[in-house]
């Protein structure tokens, strides 16, 4: 059974590490599955990316991955907190746009030295608030959504960046 958009809030900020390396931002939670910290099939995704630079990840259970993920700096935020799935193009746009500066508060508020946008379609919208936040706009990147066939350049392109990240020293 799924949580609420309340309860997925509750279930994210358990997994809130104290400093916070490397934000990957998505969409929104989804209204009616599992969410990342849940164990959806991002999540798979995400622990088969970070496997290929991370071997001790290999083997790990879904709840032992999401602890590695938090103790090693990295936190899923979204930029829309209420569920964008279902909505009309236009009303999802429009969320985007109100979702810019809530974000750009939490990122001024925890100052990640790097952050992933999690699907092309935020991009520019997760830029806007990395500039409002006052943070450096060359350490963000965006990459597709780990769905809809594109699970393997997910996969490829979130572990080139954190072969790049582990490689400079930002991650240890």
């Amino acid at each position: 059974m799924s949580a609420t958009v309340q309860d997925k809030e509750i279930i994210r900020q358990l997994y809130k590490p104290d400093r916070i390396k490397v934000l990957l931002v998505g969409e929104s939670p989804p209204s009616s599955r599992r969410f990342f910290y849940e164990g959806d099939t991002l999540t798979q995704y995400t622990r088969e990316a970070f496997a290929r630079v991370f071997g001790e990840v290999r083997g790990l259970s879904t709840g032992e991955f999401l602890e590695f993920f938090q103790s090693s700096g990295f936190y899923l935020d979204d930029l829309c907190l209420v569920p964008v799935n279902g909505l009309t193009a236009a009303a999802r746009k429009a969320s985007h746009r109100e979702g810019v500066s809530p974000l750009a508060k939490r990122l001024a508020a925890s100052k990640p030295e790097y952050v992933v946008a999690i699907m092309k379609g935020i991009g520019e919208y997760v830029k806007q608030a990395i500039v409002q936040a006052g943070l450096d706009e060359s350490r963000f990147e965006c990459i597709p959504f780990g769905g809809n066939g594109r699970q393997g350049e997910y996969r490829a392109r979130l572990a080139g960046i954190l072969q790049r990240l582990k490689d400079e020293g930002t991650l240890g």
